[in-house]
């Protein structure tokens, strides 16, 4: 759970603060450290994303495996 929420603050932290950059530190430094630091920012919250619901969805599918199987009989 710690885990979690610290792989979803740190790819939250890179957007937001890329945008930040963006915002209000115009010119060549802001485009050079900004950009990536939204797209990384943008792989990491997809990345989270799939891994928290794989691991939400792991039981769920296999409960729905079971209750598919007792249905098929």
């Amino acid at each position: 759970m710690m885990r979690s929420f610290l792989v979803t603050a740190t790819a939250l932290t890179l957007f937001i603060g890329g945008i930040v950059i963006l915002l209000f530190f115009g010119g060549f430094w802001g485009y050079i450290l900004g950009i990536p630091a939204v797209q990384i920012g943008i792989v990491f919250i997809i990345f989270t994303f799939e891994k928290l619901s794989s691991d939400s969805m792991d039981g769920d599918i296999e409960r729905q495996k079971e209750e598919f199987k007792k249905l098929k009989r």
